[in-house]
């Protein structure tokens, strides 16, 4: 499914992965008999499509969850559960898609990316339309419909860029940029990948980074930059290790051994070898092609040419059986090319014709520059150096346009900006971080402020209650002083009134010896 350099990345939930943990299939397999809900039976029958590595095996399961979908749609569901059902379906029919794909029958897997999209855009699933239209897209340039390939981009770009979604914009900004790349539009290439880059790094989207970096080093490479070149596609690889992904590694190495080939070819020579071997071992023929086109120039350029085309015209009859035009038109001017070494013009004509035939259909102005390129030195060879000149003045003028000196300056200051916006997003995420940590110890001092505060409170209300508690007792014991004054005054009057009245009395009252001499008197 992946056209030459165009990196697909397949974003909704349910779509195939090539590797993941065995026992996490084992327990959706144990799972699947007890489930009772047919809506929970499509779910993880798609999810048994997520981590079994094995096509044959995971489409199976998909079928399932396909049939099983359509089958309760059937049954007039309520809303709510047509619109799961239609998600289910639409996202089976996308891996269907996929999976035809996979097989390089480009029909079917369109017809089934057009159903899915049909699906998403009558449940206004954004997302799911975006992916399809992606995928679709990825099929147009295998295919070498590259225009409309570019329309389908825009349309999924438009649609992820207003979901928020910069990672997946990243991936089809990658691939339109990649267009660019092959039709020899630097400048815009350039635009693409270093938006898709800056995208990448704000989302920590390590994948995504490294298939930018691949984009990269093929810009540099077709400037005769190798060693910038190169060392991007180091940095892609570092990444790639880490996924420990058979698929992964093997484009890895074959990118590698493109891009180490003018610098060193036994390294390159290795790299393709490890290439080959890992998609054979998954049955890639698109892979295999690639490698079997790379060992073959590679051995050519070390004069051996027969093995040299025999391991390339291996390559374009398979890429002819997959339907894959512009790989096609490598490997016929890698074999026009070869046969012109050993003096066999005529056969160098026929295959330089295919590869300029191929070219202007899928307007690939280098890979047209290049045809034109061996067209001109085959006919100089015939001595018909009317179209001999006709060609050189063809690759002249696209030559030019290609590799001009605005360009190569851009780059420069692209890639500055890149490392500069790179280190930029690394210092924020620092200072986020930093950021981070004193607004905990902000957050830590105030509740320990806080809490410092409300003690305090809670004393100084304790202190009022007890001052005001004081006061009063204070107030009770002057009122019960005042009033013990009062009855001891009282008290006192009383007494002194007692003693007073006594005095009066005995005043009054006469005394012993009056009333004895009045007694003897009255005896007298």
């Amino acid at each position: 499914m992946k056209a030459y350099r165009i990196f697909i990345v397949l974003v909704f939930s349910f779509n195939v992965l090539f590797s993941q943990e065995q026992t996490q299939i084992d327990s959706i397999k144990k799972l699947i008999p007890s489930l009772k809900s047919d809506t929970a039976l499509i779910r993880n029958y798609l999810l048994l499509g997520e981590w079994i590595p094995d096509i044959k095996e995971w489409s199976a399961y998909n079928q399932k969850g396909l049939e099983l979908a359509e089958k309760n749609l059937k049954l007039s569901p309520g809303k709510t559960e047509r619109e799961i059902l239609l998600k289910y379906k639409a996202s089976a029919l996308n891996n269907v898609g996929y999976y035809y794909a996979q097989l390089n029958d480009n029909k079917k897997a369109i017809l089934n990316y057009e159903l899915s999209k049909k699906i998403f855009v009558e449940l206004g699933d954004k997302k799911g339309e975006a992916t399809s239209l992606t995928n679709i897209g990825a099929i147009e340039v295998t295919t070498g419909h590259v225009a409309e390939a570019v329309v389908k981009y825009d349309q999924a770009l438009n649609l992820f860029k207003e979901l928020g979604d910069r990672s997946n914009s990243a991936v089809v900004l990658g691939n339109i940029g990649s267009i660019y790349l092959n039709q020899g539009n630097l400048k815009l290439a350039l635009d693409h990948f270093t938006q898709a880059l800056k995208m990448n790094i704000t989302t920590n989207n390590v994948a995504g980074e490294a298939s930018v970096y691949n984009n990269l080093g093929s810009v540099y490479y077709e400037q005769k930059d190798f060693q910038t070149a190169l060392d991007f596609f180091y940095k892609a690889h570092k990444i790639y290790e880490k996924q420990n992904d058979k698929f992964t590694m093997a484009k890895s190495y074959s990118d590698l051994a493109v891009y180490v080939k003018p610098l060193d070819r036994a390294k390159s020579l290795h790299y393709d070898s490890l290439s080959l071997k890992l998609y054979t071992e998954l049955g890639h023929e698109e892979g295999m092609s690639k490698a079997y086109n790379n060992l073959g120039s590679t051995f050519a350029e070390k004069f051996q040419i027969e093995l040299g085309l025999e391991l390339v015209k291996k390559a374009y009859f398979i890429r002819e059986k997959i339907d894959q035009l512009e790989p096609m038109c490598f490997s016929a001017r890698n074999i026009a090319e070869m046969y012109l070494y050993i003096h066999k013009y005529k056969d160098a004509l026929e295959w330089a014709d295919r590869s300029y035939s191929l070219a202007k259909r899928i307007g690939s102005i280098k890979n047209v520059r290049s045809s034109a390129e061996t067209l001109a030195k085959i006919h100089a060879k015939f001595k018909d150096y009317e179209k001999a000149y006709q060609y050189h003045i063809e690759f002249k003028t696209l030559n030019d346009s290609i590799l001009n000196s605005d360009s190569k300056n851009l780059a420069a200051q692209q890639l500055a900006k890149i490392e500069f916006d790179k280190r930029q997003a690394e210092l924020k995420r620092e200072q986020d971080q930093k950021d981070m940590l004193s607004e905990q110890e902000k957050h830590k001092q105030k509740l320990i402020t806080i809490s410092v505060s409300v003690v305090l409170f809670l004393v100084l209300i304790l202190a009022i209650i007890i001052l005001r508690s004081l006061r009063i007792n204070q107030k009770k014991n002057k009122i019960i002083t005042e009033q013990k004054r009062l009855v001891e005054e009282k008290q006192k009057e009383i007494i002194d009134s007692i003693r007073y009245a006594k005095r009066i009395q005995q005043s009054l009252m006469p005394t012993g010896k009056y009333i004895t001499k009045k007694m003897d008197e009255l005896k007298k």
